[in-house]
């Protein structure tokens, strides 16, 4: 995001994740009650790409994860878990 103000690119702003090797990765979150690690069944995990209009004033990890929220829940969906743990059930970021 800071690249992105610096070459100041207008919005708005396609964001897409791909994680290759990931096959035999584990996701875990020890302190979120989470006691067995989730692992991806497969070498390459694509995610659906996201739009983002606007980029948040602040670039603390808080208010970046809130816009990227559905990125993440399918990053962890895709190792196993149902969503990310790292999330409340306001979907405020609980780092």
């Amino acid at each position: 995001m800071k690249w992105l103000r610096l070459t100041q690119v207008a919005p708005p702003y396609a964001v897409g994740l791909a994680i290759t090797a990931a096959k035999g990765i584990a996701f875990w979150a020890p302190n979120r009650n989470l006691d067995i690690p989730a692992v991806f069944d497969r070498d390459v995990a694509l995610l659906d790409e996201m739009v983002l209009d606007c980029l948040p004033d602040q670039s603390d990890g808080g208010t970046v994860a809130a816009l990227v929220i559905p990125a993440l829940n399918m990053l962890w969906q895709a190792s196993g878990y149902e969503w990310s743990p790292y999330f409340g059930t306001t979907g405020n970021w609980q780092p």
